[in-house]
């Protein structure tokens, strides 16, 4: 068994960013948001009920650039709140579709080294499965 070690890398994300509005937060996004925090959703990484927002698993600047018949497959796979199976047959119409959002804490959401923003997908995902909220990203 290979021991427990730090592994440091420096990730280079070139991505190409399409012309977008200027983001703005839409009555959907708000109300959607309160929506799942009212179901007593918490952050899907770390359980915390405190500082929630809300998450865009496929990115608001990104998609008036994407095939919407691929987000919403992608979205039925990823469906941590069972939207995606309850309006199934319901066109995604914006980013804002509750099917699009996931509840996280600030820190799981923002902060630099951790949150979703900063990290890989895999590594990020293997901090949200973590044993008791064991520390699995380091500065």
């Amino acid at each position: 068994m290979v021991e427990e070690h730090t592994i440091k890398r420096t990730l280079v994300e070139i991505t190409d960013d399409p012309a977008h509005d200027e983001r703005t937060e839409t009555e959907e996004f708000e109300s959607n948001r309160k929506k799942l925090i009212s179901m007593g959703i918490t952050c899907f990484s770390c359980g915390s009920k405190e500082k929630l927002e809300a998450h865009h698993i496929v990115e608001w600047a990104y998609f008036n650039k994407i095939s919407k018949r691929k987000m919403k497959k992608l979205l039925r796979v990823f469906d941590p709140y069972g939207y995606s199976q309850k309006l199934i047959k319901t066109t995604i119409k914006d980013p804002d579709d509750i099917r699009n959002l996931i509840i996280l804490c600030k820190k799981c959401h923002r902060l630099k080294y951790t949150g979703i923003h900063e990290v890989s997908f895999p590594a990020w995902v293997a901090q949200a499965c973590a044993r008791d909220q064991e520390i699995i990203l380091k500065k």
